[in-house]
């Protein structure tokens, strides 16, 4: 289901880049201090929205912003930050699948050459993703 939904979104916007396809799709990026949070979605005045913290590094934003897509496209009706805060509803599903929706899309199937012998670490440098996110990208046959 991720793969697909990122497959319409790359054919109908042509482009992998969270950030091109936030301004695409209109969905404002404000920047702002946020502590130890990275990022998160939100809706004001049915005007789609993503914060990201203004103090991490540059070269993290479009993994934070492609994760807080993931959660737009995959869980629109969810107020992760409220779940987790005050229903202590176990959001590690919600949060994996937002990591897996970024991966995905940071890093495209057809751009991998298996004869390079590519470590997790390569990808993580290559395509901005965390390291310990790297597992969560699969690879169709």
């Amino acid at each position: 289901m991720i793969k697909d939904t990122i497959k319409k979104l790359v054919k109908k916007y042509g482009t992998r880049d969270p950030i091109r396809l936030a301004r695409e799709l209109d969905i404002q990026i404000i920047y702002s201090e946020l502590g130890n949070i990275g990022g998160y979605c939100f809706y004001s005045n049915r005007i789609r929205c993503i914060c990201v913290n203004s103090s991490v590094p540059d070269h993290h934003v479009p993994f934070i912003i492609a994760h807080e897509l993931g959660h737009i496209f995959l869980h629109p009706n969810r107020n992760v930050p409220y779940l987790h805060h005050y229903t202590h509803t176990n959001v590690d599903r919600i949060e994996r699948e937002a990591n897996t929706f970024a991966v995905e899309l940071l890093i495209p199937d057809e751009c991998i050459n298996f004869c390079d012998c590519l470590t997790s670490t390569d990808l993580a440098t290559e395509y901005g993703i965390p390291l310990e996110f790297t597992d969560l990208k699969t690879f169709s046959q």
